[in-house]
């Protein structure tokens, strides 16, 4: 139990989530293959401890942006799920502004056409193999399977690099803002992350694919959507292949089908309420 009257929680907290103190921690474990500590060992690691009222003023300062930054999120959750729920309605249902006067064709509606997600993309490639071997250096940071969330990049502090020299004696594919990353691997596989820009130059793992739609042919926002949406990643979780480790074939994920409406797409854009 924490005495409140001499410390104070939320400095507590940001204090044992410094790096003076992980350093400690760090110094203090012990083992050639996993590497752990003990509780008594960090009983003994020492932080620096003011008055408690300078505690209670350096914990809320750090706490005021945490919580903006938990209410931002919850905002952006919102927003997505909105987003979603639209296109579900606009693109799955059918059920899109003006649609009751629209005639259908075959299965389409007048205006929309069935294409695949492979053949509405500029470039439609596989990351790089990257070997442990060829890793090292600081000029390209490898975005891996892990880093792509459902139009989300997810950061878990797992830092791998190659040097210019191996970009180029690769041919690696650099990544650029705007791409979209297409994870071929769980979970769940086929999800999407439309690059923003990042403090690093980037190339990708061989799993993930990079596309590059083209915008004459589907909106990229539509298209991302598209991809994250429930419908096509049920489809690429029922054609994925391997019991250990299921992925799904470039070529068989970009025959999917996607059926494409350039007006309703380009509305979609203007409503869309996904994280830039």
């Amino acid at each position: 139990m924490i005495d409140e009257e001499r410390l104070d929680k939320h400095f507590l907290y940001y204090a044992l989530n410094s790096e003076a103190y992980r350093a400690q921690v760090r110094g203090s474990a012990t083992g050639a293959t996993v590497r752990h500590t003990a509780p008594e060992r960090i009983y003994r690691c020492r932080i620096k401890l003011p008055s408690p009222a300078d505690q209670r003023a350096i914990g809320q300062t750090p706490k005021s942006y945490d919580d903006l930054i938990a209410n931002n999120r919850r905002r952006i959750e919102l927003l997505e799920q909105a987003t979603r729920l639209l296109f579900k309605e606009w693109f799955v249902r059918l059920r899109y502004p003006g649609h009751e006067h629209d005639k259908i064709a075959g299965v389409v509606p007048t205006g929309w056409r069935s294409s695949t997600v492979e053949a509405v993309c500029r470039d439609f490639i596989d990351g790089d193999w990257l070997e442990t071997k060829d890793q090292g250096g600081d000029a390209f940071r490898i975005l891996q399977i892990s880093n792509i969330g459902e139009n989300s990049f997810v950061e878990t502090g797992n830092f791998r690099y190659i040097t210019d020299e191996t970009f180029r004696r690769l041919n690696c594919t650099e990544v650029a803002p705007g791409d979209t990353l297409i994870s071929r691997m769980p979970e769940p596989i086929g999800r999407a992350w439309m690059v923003t820009p990042q403090p690093w130059r980037m190339v990708t793992a061989v799993d993930v694919t990079i596309a590059r739609p083209d915008p004459d042919q589907v909106e990229p926002f539509y298209f991302l959507h598209h991809l994250n949406s429930s419908i096509h990643l049920a489809r690429c979780a029922t054609r994925a292949t391997g019991a250990t480790r299921p992925r799904i074939a470039k070529r068989v994920m970009g025959a999917l089908p996607i059926m494409v409406s350039q007006r309703l797409a380009d509305g979609l854009r203007r409503l869309c309420l996904c994280k830039q």
